[in-house]
């Protein structure tokens, strides 16, 4: 099925579920098993340009375009942080094994660790 321009994409942890964002923002899962999309809202998405699930596939982080991070409930797509810090897009996102600590890279050349509770 044809797509907007994508930006970043991950997979679940169980691989069953390919996740897309596409360059207006829009979010779209695609299921591994059968190729049916889906879109996902978000409320307050704002340019996600990498994206990472945590470890245990129940939070999804988003790197956004306005230098932040979003850190959401993969079921509700509730948003429940938001990280500021960066000045720069965001650029790369990764969990620690044990979902502790997120480590970003930014356009601004910085490397930041957040303890994530």
């Amino acid at each position: 099925e044809g797509a907007g321009v994508m930006k970043a994409m991950t997979f679940t942890p169980d691989s069953g579920t390919l996740l897309l964002a596409e360059e207006d923002g829009s979010l779209r899962s695609m299921s591994m098993e059968n190729g049916e999309m889906l879109d996902i809202s978000i409320p307050g998405l704002f340019g996600p340009i990498t994206m990472e699930f945590s470890p245990d596939g129940k939070v999804l982080a988003l790197g956004m375009t306005n230098y932040s991070i979003m850190l959401a409930d993969y079921e509700s797509f509730s948003v429940f942080t938001t990280l500021e810090g960066h000045t720069g897009f965001v650029t790369s996102i990764t969990f620690l094994p044990d979902a502790s600590l997120l480590i970003s890279t930014s356009m601004d050349g910085t490397i930041r660790f957040w303890g994530i509770k």
